[in-house]
């Protein structure tokens, strides 16, 4: 399956499921989440 652009910054909980949906709310809404890793 092809890697979403930023999922090395993304929170461990999207990546490999549904992660486009959820990055986009993480984007929006949970900047802090990446930031915590």
């Amino acid at each position: 399956m092809p890697n979403p652009p930023r999922q090395r910054d993304a929170p461990p909980e999207i990546i490999g499921d549904t992660h486009g949906f959820r990055w986009s709310i993480v984007l929006k809404t949970g900047s802090n989440h990446k930031n915590t890793q």
